[in-house]
């Protein structure tokens, strides 16, 4: 389905060179930082992560999109992702 993308980096809300067409950038709570390919988002988990983003942190558009969960349980939604 696609490749995700787990480097790490402080949470600043700037994108870099490194990061790829394609794909948006979402980081855990323990600023992990995750690209994931555009075309998961046609996937109801993802879609339901989002959703809990947005009622535990907000919406807002100059912010970076942060996950409330760590990096080990999103490596784990990752497994059930590919």
């Amino acid at each position: 389905m696609g490749s995700i993308a787990s480097p790490s980096s402080p949470v600043d809300g700037s994108f870099s060179s490194n990061d790829r067409r394609g794909h948006f950038v979402v980081y855990t709570v323990d600023q992990s930082r995750y690209m994931i390919p555009l075309k998961f988002l046609k996937s109801e988990m993802v879609l339901e992560i989002l959703r809990m983003s947005e009622d535990e942190f907000g919406y807002s558009s100059n912010k970076p999109i942060m996950l409330p969960f760590d990096t080990f349980v999103m490596d784990q939604i990752i497994l059930l992702l590919i």
